[in-house]
């Protein structure tokens, strides 16, 4: 994540920025944009390629992928839990059942993004974190990662990477729009 390595992944971020205002030009000037949900597309779709090398096309669909759902609903829930009560976790068994299922999506977007990279004969020459996760040794133990410890540093990469990002770019986008003098420079 120095500067050269992310000097290295320009040119999917200008891939995944053309998408949008692709899209965005296509709605035309009289249409109105939702800024935070295309940042969120912009900022999940392009630390899935630049990470994973993994196309998640955002832009190519109006509703968000279910990951996105998915991360909403186990953060909420996760957040909730930690001010009640254990025993009113206990109660709250529907609630419980979604968390499990949020998690568990979680978790299978990120085993099937390592179960694919596996299987692709060309995985192996991609230049990438998932790569580097996978084929890493430490120099001292000489140990690998295991997948499912893969697979929380991709869930992690992709919840904390692109939720503090796209929060970012929103509000610099309404800024920008609000002092037009500075956008002029």
């Amino acid at each position: 994540f120095g500067p050269i390595g992310v000097r290295s992944m320009f040119p999917q971020m200008l891939d995944i920025t053309d998408q949008m205002f692709t899209r965005w030009e296509r709605f035309g000037p009289d249409s109105v944009i939702d800024v935070a949900d295309n940042m969120t597309r912009l900022t999940l779709d392009t630390i899935a390629l630049c990470a994973f090398n993994y196309r998640f096309n955002s832009f190519y669909q109006n509703e968000m992928h279910p990951f996105v759902g998915a991360m909403v609903g186990a953060l909420s829930e996760a957040g909730l839990r930690a001010r009640r009560l254990g025993l009113v976790n206990n109660l709250l068994l529907s609630r419980a059942r979604q968390h499990a299922a949020d998690q568990d999506l979680l978790c299978k977007v990120a085993h099937d993004l390592i179960n694919e990279r596996r299987r692709d004969p060309h995985g192996a020459e991609k230049d990438d974190l998932l790569n580097v996760m996978l084929n890493g040794v430490d120099p001292e133990t000489g140990e690998k990662l295991s997948d499912e410890n893969i697979g929380y540093q991709m869930i992690t990469f992709l919840i904390a990477g692109h939720e503090t990002t796209s929060g970012l770019l929103s509000f610099a986008t309404y800024l920008l729009l609000k002092n037009p003098e500075v956008l002029q420079k």
